[in-house]
């Protein structure tokens, strides 16, 4: 709740000129926007508590780039540059070199999940490509979705202990 109620109340003045702006905007953005909010700090979260953090530090930040060409190739149906693939093969490279260190199913299971945590950063990323939002008020959409998500997990787990 620390991570996005924070920001939430600091832009909370932006709140009413956001929520118009957002009317104006295809709802699919929107919708992808908040992945990269609670979804993603979910899955990162998660990973990181299955993992190493020598993991949990290469594996997000270098499979980004390698969802994102993938994604935006599977949308546009554009070729990739050879440079690209290249490069794109030494990221698949790097993780697949991790995965096969992994020596406890915990350890595959975090890779899986931090990989998942990378897609959602992708998504994320090529979202913003598709917004007219200006940066406060992704921030204030992101924030906002994402602590109404946490607040609804926090009470539905809280009526699982006491119901």
């Amino acid at each position: 709740m620390i991570r996005f109620l924070t920001p939430l109340v600091v832009l909370a003045p932006r709140l009413p000129r956001t929520l118009k702006a957002v009317r104006r905007e295809w709802p699919g953005a929107v919708a992808v926007i908040a992945v990269g909010g609670l979804p993603h700090f979910l899955l990162f979260a998660l990973g990181a508590d299955l993992t190493s953090a020598g993991l949990t530090g290469l594996l997000v930040p270098g499979s980004v780039p390698l969802f994102v060409t993938i994604i935006v190739f599977l949308l546009r149906r554009t070729p990739i540059p050879t440079r690209r693939l290249v490069a794109l093969a030494a990221i698949i490279g790097g993780v697949a070199a991790s995965a096969t260190q992994a020596t406890s199913s915990a350890t595959k299971t975090g890779i899986a999940v931090l990989l998942l945590a990378g897609m959602a950063w992708a998504i994320y990323t090529i979202g913003l490509q598709y917004t007219r939002l200006d940066l406060p008020g992704v921030v204030v959409i992101v924030c906002t979705v994402s602590s109404l998500s946490a607040l609804a997990l926090a009470l539905s787990q809280s009526c699982l202990h006491t119901c």
